[in-house]
C-alpha cells in the first residue's frame, strides 16, 4: 500500500513564509549597513515574489541611479541606468501614487503600456512584461523599485502586491539609511540635520521638479494632499494651481533668480492657503546628491503662530559669524536696526555693515527677502 502525501500544516506553512519574509527584511538591513552587497538584498526579494528580474533606481537629476538588480546582463544594466530610461520613464511616473505599492495594469491600461516607448525601448529588451513596484520618497530623496515576470508568465495578484506592500516600510527604511550613510562622508548630513529641524517644510526638486529631499514637516504637510501632493512629482489642489507651482519652479531655477519667488496655494479644506517661497539651492551655499547647483528648495508654511528663530542654523546654513546671525535674526524679528544695534551694544553704521554681510551671504538683496528666508528657520518644540 503506497504511502499517503499530506499537505503541510496551515501553522507550518505559514511559519515557512513568515521565516521567509524575515529573511528578506535581515539582507535589506545588512545591505543597508554595508555588510552585504545591495544585489544580492535585491536578488533576495525579486526571489521571494517570484521575479524574473527586479531593479532598485535612486531618481537623481535627469537619470535613474540603477543602485541595485537581480536578473538583468550588462545590456539590460545599461539601459536601465540610461538618461533615455529616465525621459521615457516620466509621463509614465505621473500615474503613479507615491509609496504605495502597485502592479503595472492597475497604472497603465495594458495596450498603452505595450506602446509605450518604456516597455519598448527598456523593458521589453530585459524580457520584462508584467511588473510590481512602488515609487517610495524618503527624507533622502526618491527611490523607485521594480520586479517584472516574462509575458509568457503570470500577472502579479492582488496579495502578492499587498505583500510588496507590507515590506516597503523595510524597503524604504533600508534605502534610507544606505543613503545616509553615503551622505555622511559626502558632508550632507549636516545640511539634512538643519532641514530637518526647520518648522518649515522644506522640498528639494531637481531641475525636472522632482524631489530629491523632503524634511519631517513636508513629508507630514503633503501628506494630507490638501493643495500640494506627490503623484510622481508636485501637483497642486487644480490644473491652473500645478501651472503656477511649476512656472513658479522655473523662475526660481532660471539663472536670472536673485530673489525668493512666492506662490500660495488653496487648498480644497478651505483652510488658509500654503505659502510657498522657491529658492535656488546654491543660497544656501550647498550642493545636493542627485540633483546638483540647479536645485531649488521650496519652504512650505502652514499659516499659525510664528515660533523662535534659532539662531545657530542660521549661522550654519549660511555660514554667518555669530554677530552676522544675530543681526539677521533680530532682522527677522521685525526689529530695526537702531534697536538692534542698542541690543547688541554696537553702532549703527557696525550693524549695518553687519547686514551687508548678510545679503552677500544670503544672496538676497533687499530686507523683505531677508526676512522671509531667516524666517524659515524656526524651532518647532518652542
Amino acid at each position: 500500500m503506497g504511502r499517503s502525501v499530506l499537505a503541510a500544516p496551515i501553522w507550518y506553512q505559514a511559519m515557512q513564509s513568515n521565516s521567509r519574509i524575515l529573511g528578506v527584511i535581515e539582507r535589506l538591513y545588512a545591505a543597508a549597513a554595508g555588510l552585504e552587497e545591495w544585489n544580492g538584498a535585491v536578488a533576495s526579494l525579486a526571489a521571494f515574489m517570484d521575479g524574473g528580474h527586479a531593479a532598485l533606481h535612486l531618481i537623481g537629476s535627469g537619470s535613474l541611479d540603477l543602485a541595485a538588480c537581480a536578473g538583468l546582463n550588462e545590456d539590460d544594466q545599461a539601459l536601465f541606468r540610461s538618461r533615455e530610461a529616465m525621459e521615457l520613464f516620466t509621463p509614465l511616473a505621473a500615474s503613479v501614487p507615491i509609496n504605495t505599492a502597485f502592479s503595472t495594469f492597475e497604472c497603465w491600461p495594458q495596450r498603452e503600456f505595450e506602446r509605450s516607448g518604456f516597455y519598448n525601448e527598456i523593458i521589453r529588451p530585459a524580457n520584462g512584461f508584467y511588473g510590481a513596484g512602488v515609487i517610495g520618497l524618503t527624507p533622502s530623496g526618491p527611490f523607485q523599485l521594480s520586479i517584472c515576470r516574462p509575458r509568457n508568465g503570470r500577472d502579479f495578484d492582488a496579495d502578492e502586491v499587498e505583500m510588496l506592500q507590507t515590506l516597503l516600510p523595510h524597503i524604504a527604511t533600508a534605502v534610507e539609511l544606505s543613503q545616509r550613510l553615503r551622505m555622511a562622508s559626502e558632508g550632507y548630513a549636516s545640511l539634512l540635520r538643519v532641514l530637518d529641524r526647520l518648522d518649515s517644510g522644506v522640498i528639494l526638486v531637481n531641475t525636472g521638479g522632482i524631489p530629491v529631499y523632503a524634511n519631517t514637516q513636508a513629508l507630514s504637510i503633503v501628506a494630507e494632499s490638501d493643495g500640494l501632493a506627490l503623484n510622481g512629482g508636485l501637483t497642486a489642489a487644480t490644473p491652473e494651481a500645478t501651472r503656477q507651482l511649476r512656472a513658479a519652479l522655473a523662475r526660481a531655477a532660471s539663472d536670472a533668480a536673485v530673489e525668493p519667488v512666492r506662490l500660495a496655494l488653496e487648498r480644497p479644506s478651505h483652510r488658509p492657503p500654503l505659502q510657498l517661497a522657491f529658492l535656488p539651492i546654491w543660497r544656501l551655499g550647498a550642493t545636493v546628491p542627485g540633483a546638483g547647483n540647479t536645485a531649488v528648495a521650496i519652504f512650505l508654511t502652514v499659516p499659525g503662530a510664528a515660533p523662535s528663530i534659532d539662531r545657530q542654523m542660521v549661522a550654519d546654513a549660511f555660514r554667518l559669524t555669530r554677530r552676522e546671525s544675530e543681526v539677521a535674526v533680530h532682522l527677522a524679528e521685525g526689529q530695526d536696526l537702531a534697536t538692534i544695534a542698542d541690543a547688541l551694544g554696537i553702532r549703527v553704521a557696525a550693524a549695518r555693515q553687519y547686514l551687508k554681510r548678510v545679503f552677500d551671504k544670503t544672496g538676497v538683496h533687499n530686507r523683505a527677502a531677508l526676512v522671509a528666508l531667516i524666517r524659515g528657520f524656526a524651532e518647532p518644540w518652542r
